[in-house]
This record gives structure tokens, sequence and C-alpha cells, in this order.
């Protein structure tokens, strides 16, 4: 997990994976994260980067909602969850920069 939580809902990227076709090689947003939580609990939908924050951050078993980005910038309707490695900035989200770095 993240030793520190960068703003993740809200985030864009493009999504690279293959579970809705439609929106491959197209910007879409984040609009929640699906907590992954230990057994017997069923995963946490979360809309808030202080409650992820207050969860320890995201983890690489996390779901993430994406929406298609629109023409004008503001996110789509939510079509599904999908693993955060299906955004092409997921290393990024997984392993952001150092606070001091130029990088992000």
């Amino acid at each position: 997990m993240l030793s520190m939580t960068p703003r993740i809902v809200g985030w864009s990227g493009i999504y690279i994976g293959h579970t809705y076709p439609d929106l491959r090689h197209r910007r879409v947003s984040i609009m929640g994260v699906r907590k992954v939580l230990p057994a017997p609990e069923e995963p946490l939908r979360i809309t808030s980067n202080d409650e992820l924050a207050a969860l320890g951050g995201i983890a690489a078993g996390d779901r993430i909602d994406i929406a298609p980005a629109l023409e004008d910038g503001q996110p789509g309707a939510v079509v599904g969850d999908v693993p955060l490695e299906e955004l092409d900035n997921a290393y990024w989200i997984l392993h952001p920069a150092p606070p001091d770095s130029h990088i992000g």
C-alpha cells in the first residue's frame, strides 16, 4: 500500500483494458475505488480521497469505478469497475513520486 495517498478519485487516464472495448484508448475518470478488505468483508466503495487515505490508500488488488471523460472535461456516467492496472498511469498511482520530485 502507499505510504502517502495522492488524489485518486478524480484522476484520469487512458483506458487500456479490454472489459469495455468502446472505452479502449479513450480518457476515463476515476469516480470511486472498490477497496478490497480482509475476508469475510465485502469490498467497500469509496468516493472520497480522505476516506481512502484513512483506509491506508490504494493497493494493487483494489478496483476502480471509471467513467468516460466527455469533450467538456466532465466525467460521464460510471460504466463499471475495473482493475487499476487497466489505466495507462496505474504505475504512477501505485508508486507516486516523492513530494519534492519534479515528476507528477
